[in-house]
């Protein structure tokens, strides 16, 4: 892409990119709503989650091939991304594109692989002769060491694309410092995710999706970045840079001083000299 070509591609792709980001969304909820609202019964412990799962398996793993094209949506988002930072920093690393794609992708995986683990644990324990608390526990913390590499993989590669890309982005002026930060945040969330028992990025990373969707189509509240319109690297302005922006603009009637008023001489005032030899001549 040459010359204008660019641009032209960036805002016929935004609002496929948009409601890519929105489409992540509204899969993401209306696929748990659907888990919730569609089972038979709503669990309260681990042993009524195996007996629900067993009993509904389907709707079980209905909702998680829901979330797992939520999460090709996500690849859409960050592909768009890396090509718009990509045209103003041709530097930025190719194996960033890499990652944005095969992350998501490994997650989707290894959220179904999940889906099947758990639904051959809730046959295990229906098939058991003594289905304790204990033993439902186990069995939902048990997953397949398959299940374990791909999901870590994943996790992996979508927060080193995230970090990556978020840190061009900035440089780039496509992304203001905290819509970048926030994309490393959520980067980050994805990965202690893995780690530790904290559900991942969960609603920082939809309000961060929300908020490209807005970007990419140009709806950004004080207008995007300059970057955006002429193609170059130009950092982002920041709130004091747009105050002053926006103070040159008014001109210097609205921003100038007010001259002070002159000072009232003695002659203005009726105290000069003159008035003095008048008053003199009055008393004799």
């Amino acid at each position: 892409m040459a010359g204008h070509e660019p641009l032209e591609w960036e805002r016929r792709a935004g609002r496929f990119a948009a409601g890519a980001a929105l489409g992540y969304a509204l899969l993401t909820v209306g696929g748990g709503v659907y888990t919730s609202t569609s089972l038979s019964k709503q669990p309260k412990n681990e042993r009524q989650l195996l007996e629900v799962i067993n009993s509904d398996e389907h709707i079980w793993l209905t909702g998680r091939v829901l979330q797992g094209v939520a999460l090709l949506m996500m690849a859409i988002v960050l592909y768009y991304l890396y090509r718009v930072v990509e045209h103003r920093r041709p530097e930025v690393p190719s194996y960033g594109l890499v990652l944005a794609i095969v992350g998501p992708l490994l997650l989707a995986v290894a959220g179904v692989l999940l889906a099947l683990d758990q639904i051959d644990s809730a046959h295990e324990f229906a098939r058991a002769e003594e289905r304790t608390a204990e033993q439902a526990e186990d069995l939902l913390r048990e997953r397949s060491g398959m299940t374990i590499g791909i999901g870590a993989a994943g996790a992996l590669s979508l927060a080193l694309s995230l970090v990556l890309i978020g840190m061009a982005a900035m440089r780039a002026g496509v992304l203001s410092r905290f819509m970048g930060i926030l994309g490393i945040i959520v980067g980050s969330l994805y990965v202690l995710g893995e780690l530790l028992p904290i559900g991942g990025p969960g609603f920082i990373q939809l309000f961060w999706l929300g908020a490209l969707a807005a970007l990419f189509l140009d709806k950004w509240p004080g207008g995007r970045g300059p970057a955006w319109e002429t193609g170059e690297a130009i950092p982002w302005p920041s709130a004091a840079d747009r105050r002053r922006e926006g103070a040159s603009a008014a001109g210097p009637e609205a921003g100038g001083e007010v001259d002070s008023p002159a000072p009232v001489t003695g002659e203005v005032s009726g105290q000069g000299p003159d008035s003095k030899k008048r008053k003199r001549k009055r008393r004799r």
